[in-house]
């Protein structure tokens, strides 16, 4: 039988996810509670477009060559309805030894041409081009997620059409901090927004409303996810076998992925401190 250590980490590295949550929590509402009544919560205020003009210049000319190399970011130009597809595979992201903002220039760059089309510049018009993103959260862990004060910054300079032209939004396998990122989110993003995020316990529900095409998709899912299925399955039958010893036999509604909690991957230490 394995030790409690393992445990004990997962339940560190969620509370240290709950408690990074609940600091930008706290500086939003610090934020709101400075703001002139009747005001929008300057903490997630639109960027000026200017200001993302600028990124966008700096991210077509930099070189991202050491970026690209880690295949964080993939765009499928066809998800089955016409719309391109924006592959984001997490774990493959070190944020302790990567810069951020080197990350965000390549994600603007190649995610622009999705919104906007191939080789525009802004249109605050245009709301024909739609995308879908899929956010691969499989085996996080604390060195793979970015800070909540990042994404809140890249979520303010992105344009309104980043926002108004996304089809749908589908996180495979999500975590503590996914999910608390969007929670404390929730009161700022609107209801539009809410009906187009999926949150994907399992590969097969990728594919179940119809949004997403499997025919189209399903070989670009990275093999990390389907190793950490595959495993999930293993345990899942170990876990019966168990149970078959000591005499109980589960009912077929709990013969599910969803019920086998498995850790991410913490076999990294927590962060001496985040940006």
């Amino acid at each position: 039988m394995e030790s409690d250590e393992g445990a004990v980490v997962v339940v560190a590295a969620d509370s240290e996810a709950m408690a990074e949550v609940d600091a930008a929590s706290e500086d939003i509402r610090g934020a709101d509670a400075e703001a002139p009544l009747g005001e929008p919560l300057s903490a997630l205020q639109q960027a000026p477009v200017e200001e993302y003009l600028r990124v966008l210049e700096e991210a077509r000319a930099a070189n991202l060559e050491h970026i690209e190399a880690l295949n964080v970011f993939e765009v499928v130009e066809d998800d089955g309805h016409g719309r391109p597809v924006m592959m984001v595979h997490g774990s493959r992201l070190d944020t302790w030894n990567v810069d951020m903002h080197d990350v965000l220039l390549l994600f603007i760059r190649l995610l622009h041409p999705c919104v906007f089309g191939p080789g525009a510049d802004i249109e605050l018009d245009d709301s024909s081009r739609q995308y879908s993103v899929i956010f691969f959260h499989t085996n996080m862990g604390w060195r793979n997620q970015p800070s909540v004060a990042f994404a809140i910054r890249a979520y303010r300079l992105l344009p309104t059409a980043y926002k108004k032209n996304l089809a749908h939004l589908s996180i495979v396998h999500p975590g503590v901090w996914v999910r608390g990122v969007f929670l404390i989110m929730r009161p700022f993003l609107s209801s539009k927004f809410w009906a187009k995020l999926h949150y994907a316990d399992r590969l097969d529900e990728l594919w179940l409303d119809g949004v997403l095409n499997k025919h189209a998709l399903e070989a670009h899912v990275p093999p990390e996810a389907r190793r950490f299925e595959e495993a999930l399955r293993h345990e899942l039958a170990d876990g019966m076998t168990l149970m078959r010893g000591l005499g109980y036999m589960p009912q077929a509604s709990e013969l599910t992925t969803n019920n086998v909690y498995t850790a991410d991957d913490s076999a990294n230490d927590a962060p001496p401190g985040r940006q």
